[in-house]
């Protein structure tokens, strides 16, 4: 590539620099009229001598030497690029027919000037050299074209293969990590894969005793079969003696069913007479009530008769015993309510006739 930049700052500096202060090159040989311009240059070729012509053919093969050699740099470039580059078919197949056109071209430059010693009408030869200059001038720049466009896909390539150099680099980093991953995945699975062989493992003599333990909950089934098959047995023969037992027991509730019929239409009777005889009561509390209010009244009216109460005298001897009071009624020994109706009964005899006696 320096080699390539070196080339490239001389083509330019020549082009630059005109044809008559520096040496001669590629582009300038199109105006190898040894003057500015044609009409100068008819002028001057009549009236020149032949020593101009021998400095004109000098600086003509000068100019040739010079042009080959530049010619020989530009390949041995292009060579170097395309050596280190990788170009499209179509700019290869370009490059080699300039090339084989400059090679061509530069034999016939070393024809004609091994010719021009020997020829004896310069003029001519001259305006053919002019003419194969200018020719070779153009394929110059024509290859001067191409070695521009070479160095614009050399960038472009050098570009690419910076980014790809950079995305290798990212694609090496990112395979790394994923490696240290993979590898920390690995050990992770390999320690797992461990803890499961040892947990199936375990399963395994889990299992084995549990199936062990079922073979002994088979043989103890199988026992206790035979051992509710026998007391089934027995069951049965006990449950048709309670049975029987059970049918006695039906019988006698349904005479204590009809004794407890007997009892109710009995306690109906004996509410029924309750009834009456409170009713008996009621009315005689109400005659003692009404006894009691006009004997209070007739002593409130002694009161006002004979005049306030003296002093209260001493107490007096106690008097004798009354009569026991009636007996009541002797009912029938029955269930709990009825003993109980019977006692509520007499105790409330006893209290009326306690009253009574008050």
């Amino acid at each position: 590539m320096e080699n390539k930049a070196m080339y490239l700052s001389t083509y330019e500096e020549r082009e630059n620099v005109s044809f008559c202060e520096e040496g001669y090159d590629g582009r300038n040989l199109s105006k190898l009229n040894l003057c500015e311009d044609a009409g100068s240059a008819k002028r001057r070729r009549k009236s020149d001598n032949c020593c101009s012509h021998l400095n004109s053919l000098s600086a003509i093969k000068y100019a040739i030497v010079s042009l080959y050699i530049l010619v020989l740099l530009c390949i041995l470039g292009l060579c170097l690029a395309v050596s280190r580059s990788q170009m499209s078919s179509e700019k290869q197949e370009a490059l080699m027919e300039n090339m084989t056109r400059m090679g061509d071209r530069s034999r016939e430059l070393q024809q004609s000037l091994g010719d021009i010693s020997s020829q004896a009408n310069l003029l001519e030869k001259i305006w053919k050299l002019e003419n194969l200059f200018q020719n070779h001038s153009e394929s110059l720049q024509q290859l001067g074209r191409a070695f521009h466009g070479l160095e614009r896909d050399i960038r472009d390539l050098q570009g690419h293969s910076q980014s790809t150099d950079s995305a290798v680099e990212q694609l090496g980093g990112r395979v790394s990590t994923m490696n240290q991953s993979s590898q920390r995945n690995v050990s992770g699975l390999s320690n797992l894969l461990a803890q499961a062989s040892v947990s199936l493992h375990d399963h395994d003599l889990l299992l084995k005793s549990a199936a062990d333990q079922v073979d002994q909950l088979k043989e103890r089934l199988e026992e206790v079969g035979w051992t509710v098959d026998a007391v089934n047995h027995k069951f049965t023969s006990d449950i048709s003696i309670h049975h029987l037992k059970i049918q006695d027991l039906q019988v006698q509730i349904s005479n204590v069913s009809q004794d407890t019929r007997y009892m109710r239409e009995t306690q109906v009777q004996m509410e029924e007479t309750l009834k009456n005889e409170v009713e008996i009561l009621s009315t005689v509390t109400e005659d003692l009530r009404l006894k009691d209010w006009e004997h209070s009244n007739i002593l409130k009216n002694i009161t006002f008769l004979e005049g306030p109460p003296g002093p209260k005298g001493e107490k007096g001897d106690v008097g004798p015993l009354g009569s026991p009071g009636v007996a009541g009624l002797t009912g029938m020994s029955g269930s709990y309510t009825v003993q109980y109706c019977h006692l509520s009964y007499s105790s409330f005899q006893h209290t009326l006739l306690s009253s009574t006696i008050i």
